[in-house]
C-alpha cells in the first residue's frame, strides 16, 4: 500500500538565514540605511554651514572704498563704521562686519545721521568689500544771526558754523542777516525757495544777494543799489517780482538814484524818494 507524504512548504520558512531572506526585505533595509546617511549628511551641512559663513575670515569686510567725500575725512567715516556698526558683536560672538550680515540700508541710515550728506549709496561686493559713494551737502546760503555765521543747505538746514574770517571763501553765496524771528521759517523748503527766487532776481539784475530780516516776521529787506526793497514772504513772490520789474523799468527808471525804498508788502506798490 502506498504511503501519503505531507509536502513541506519552504516558502513559509522564517528562519533568519540569508538564503531565505526575500529580496524585498533587503531593499527596504537598504533604503533605510540610505535615508539615515542622507539625514546625517543634511544635519551636518546645516550645522556646519552657518559656522563657516559667520566665522570664516574670508567673508569679513576688510576692504572699504569711499568716493565723493570732499570735506568729510575718510578716516572719520571708517571710524564711525567701526565704532557704531562693526565693533558690537552679535550674541557676544559673531562679528557684525560679515558680508552676509551687513545691511546696506542700515549703514546708509547710520552715516546720514552722523554726517551732512545729500545722498549715499553702499554696495556690497562679494566676498569682503564695501563700496561707499556719498554726496555731501553743499552750502546754499549763509545765515548771519547773533554774530554767528552758519552755512545752510538748499532745504534751509544748518550744515556747519564758520568763523567770520572764513566768509571770503563763501563770498559767492547769498547772505541772510537775520534776527531770531527769521529762524522760525528757515527750516522750511518752501520759504527757502522763495528766498532763492529773490536771489535769482537780484543776480539777473546784476546785484549781489544780501538779504536782511525786518522787525516784522516773514518780511525780507533787499539792498538794491542805493535803496531798499521790502518783500513779504507770505505773498506770491513771483507776483511781487513781476510788479517790481514794471516799477523799475517804467515809473522810476529816470529817478532810480533818488529812491529810498520800494515796498512790495501791499497789494499796491509804494515807493519813496529821498528828501
Amino acid at each position: 500500500m502506498r504511503k501519503n507524504y505531507k509536502k513541506r512548504d519552504y516558502v513559509k520558512n522564517r528562519r533568519p538565514n540569508k538564503i531565505f531572506r526575500s529580496k524585498k526585505d533587503w531593499m527596504r533595509k537598504k533604503k533605510k540605511i540610505l535615508f539615515l546617511f542622507l539625514l546625517f549628511f543634511f544635519l551636518l551641512i546645516i550645522t556646519a554651514a552657518p559656522y563657516f559663513l559667520m566665522f570664516n575670515k574670508y567673508f569679513q569686510i576688510n576692504n572699504i572704498t569711499i568716493n565723493g567725500n570732499e570735506k568729510i575725512k575718510t578716516e572719520k567715516i571708517l571710524l564711525t563704521l567701526r565704532e557704531e556698526a562693526f565693533d558690537q558683536k552679535i550674541f557676544f560672538i559673531i562679528q557684525p562686519d560679515n558680508y552676509w550680515l551687513i545691511k546696506e540700508k542700515y549703514l546708509e541710515f547710520l552715516l546720514k545721521e552722523k554726517f551732512n550728506l545729500d545722498n549715499i549709496k553702499i554696495i556690497k561686493k562679494y566676498p569682503n568689500e564695501l563700496n561707499i559713494k556719498i554726496a555731501e551737502k553743499q552750502p546754499k546760503f549763509i545765515l548771519i544771526i547773533n554774530n554767528k555765521h552758519n552755512l545752510l543747505d538748499k532745504q534751509g538746514f544748518i550744515i556747519e558754523e564758520i568763523n567770520e574770517s572764513d566768509l571770503g571763501a563763501f563770498d559767492y553765496l547769498p547772505q541772510i542777516l537775520s534776527n531770531s524771528k527769521l529762524i522760525d521759517f528757515l527750516p522750511n523748503v518752501n520759504n527757502i525757495k522763495i528766498i532763492d527766487t529773490i536771489c535769482d532776481f537780484l543776480k539777473n539784475s546784476g546785484q549781489r544777494c544780501r538779504l536782511a530780516a525786518n522787525d516784522e516776521k516773514y518780511q525780507i529787506i533787499v539792498n538794491f543799489q542805493n535803496f531798499k526793497i521790502y518783500f513779504d514772504l507770505n505773498k506770491d513772490i513771483n507776483e511781487q517780482i513781476g510788479k517790481l520789474n514794471k516799477i523799475l523799468k517804467n515809473e522810476i527808471i529816470n529817478n532810480i538814484n533818488n529812491l529810498e525804498y520800494i515796498d512790495m508788502k501791499f497789494d499796491k506798490v509804494y515807493y519813496k524818494y529821498k528828501k
